[in-house]
């Protein structure tokens, strides 16, 4: 009998999310862990995790609403990109 274990709540720092960042000159935190698609799948198989749920762990009030409507965007079309991974 297969019961999935489902990750609802996993975050992770979008390449976006990092270069806009970089951009206004912000320091992304060295506490921050590292995030790519293989490190967040081999986490997942480490913990023995079915499927996950990719969320951004930071909002965008540091950015006007245009610019934070725009990286918005960016940032779902990035963690869509992501869900073709087997």
């Amino acid at each position: 009998m297969f019961n999935p274990v489902i990750d609802v709540h996993h975050h992770i720092i979008s390449k976006e999310m990092q270069r806009k960042q970089r951009e206004l000159g912000m320091e992304i935190p060295s506490f921050m862990p590292k995030w790519t698609p293989e490190i967040g799948m081999q986490k997942m198989d480490v913990c023995d995790i079915s499927f996950s749920f990719l969320s951004a762990p930071s909002d965008l009030t540091f950015i006007d609403q245009s610019s934070a409507n725009a990286l918005a965007r960016k940032m779902n079309e990035e963690l869509a990109s992501y869900a073709q991974l087997p």
